[in-house]
C-alpha cells in the first residue's frame, strides 16, 4: 500500500483543515485492452455551481500519475480542501493510459471513470472514501456519491454516515 499526501490538490489553511482520505484500489494491469495500460491519470477538482465535467471534457484539476503493476495495488491520498472549498463537491476522474500524461489517450474513444463526491469535506475533520476499480479496460462512471457514503467522525464502519434527519455525523 502506498500513502501520498496530495497537498497541491486543494491547498489547505492551517488549523481547521478538512481532509478526505481517498483510498484508490486498482486492479493489476490487463492485457485484454487494445493498448497496454501502464498508468492511471487521476485528476481532482472542486466543483463550482455546475456538475463535474464529463470524462471527455477539459479538466483543470490537479493530477496524480499512478503506475499500474502486475498485481493489484492500493493508494491512499489525502485531499485537503481550502476554506472556500469545504462546502463544494469534489470531482474525481481516473483515466487509464499507456504512459505518463496519457500521450495517446483519445478522450472520445478511451474510457475514463468520473465520480462526484457530494460533500466529502467537513471543517476540522478527516473523512474517508474508497474507490475500487475492478477493470481498467472498461471503468464505470460512478455518478454522484451521496454525502452519507463518505465515512468520518466515527471509527465504526457503517452503511450510512448520516443521522436519521439526513445530517452527516461530522456536521
Amino acid at each position: 500500500m502506498t500513502r501520498v499526501a496530495l497537498l497541491g490538490v486543494l491547498l489547505a489553511g492551517c488549523g481547521d483543515a478538512a481532509i478526505l482520505e481517498l483510498t484508490l484500489e486498482l486492479p493489476a494491469a490487463s492485457a485484454r485492452c487494445d493498448s497496454a495500460i501502464a498508468r492511471v491519470d487521476a485528476r481532482f477538482l472542486a466543483a463550482d455551481e455546475t456538475a463535474c465535467p464529463v470524462a471527455t471534457g477539459e479538466w483543470r484539476g490537479d493530477a496524480l500519475d499512478v503506475a499500474v503493476g502486475d498485481t493489484p495495488s492500493t493508494l491512499i491520498v489525502d485531499v485537503v480542501a481550502d476554506d472556500d472549498e469545504v462546502e463544494l463537491p469534489l470531482c474525481l476522474r481516473l483515466r487509464p493510459c499507456d504512459g505518463p500524461g496519457c500521450p495517446r489517450h483519445d478522450p472520445l474513444v478511451d474510457p475514463s471513470l468520473v465520480a462526484e463526491l457530494a460533500r466529502p469535506f467537513h471543517r476540522g475533520q478527516r473523512t474517508r472514501w474508497t474507490l475500487t476499480v475492478r477493470d481498467l479496460c472498461f471503468p464505470d462512471d460512478r455518478g454522484v456519491i451521496d454525502a452519507c457514503a463518505i465515512g468520518g467522525c466515527t471509527d465504526e464502519i457503517r452503511a450510512s454516515y448520516c443521522r436519521d434527519d439526513g445530517s452527516h455525523l461530522c456536521d
